[in-house]
């Protein structure tokens, strides 16, 4: 889980008061908050379609990762849509290894994966991978 904080600090006549008197506090409200990889909630103008350019994948990848959305044009706004089954990394994988077996290109794995992609193609055993549905290029 990733967490994030926000400091807050009033402003005008009485916040100065308050300073000048040692009196002022700053408000920090954190949240915890995990982001799942492999899942992405559309939202208002974005499809199917776009999402597919945003993470360079197939339009038929997020399709076969959802097989119960029938329709592309079913793909509603704010609903998680997969784009890829998770892998847990073993000791000793590496991104190449990976990818043949799972039939994709180690290119494909850093383009749905940016957390790889920064540590240079490196796995992290115990890690999860988010791994792209290989589907027919034209």
């Amino acid at each position: 889980p990733a967490r994030l904080c926000f400091a807050g600090f009033a402003s005008g006549a009485a916040a100065a008061a308050l300073a000048a008197a040692g009196r002022f506090r700053p408000a920090t409200v954190c949240y915890r908050f995990t982001v799942l990889k492999c899942q992405y909630c559309l939202s208002r103008g974005e499809s199917l379609a776009s999402l597919a350019r945003q993470l360079a994948v197939d339009p038929l990848q997020i399709m076969l990762s959802n097989p119960k959305l029938g329709r592309p044009d079913a793909a509603a706004v704010g609903r998680p849509l997969s784009y890829g089954p998770l892998y847990r990394v073993r000791a000793g994988d590496r991104l190449e290894q990976v990818a043949a077996r799972y039939l994709v290109a180690p290119g494909m794995i850093l383009a749905v994966n940016p957390d790889v992609a920064a540590a240079n193609g490196t796995l992290r055993a115990g890690g999860r991978v988010c791994m792209p549905v290989p589907a027919c290029q034209a």
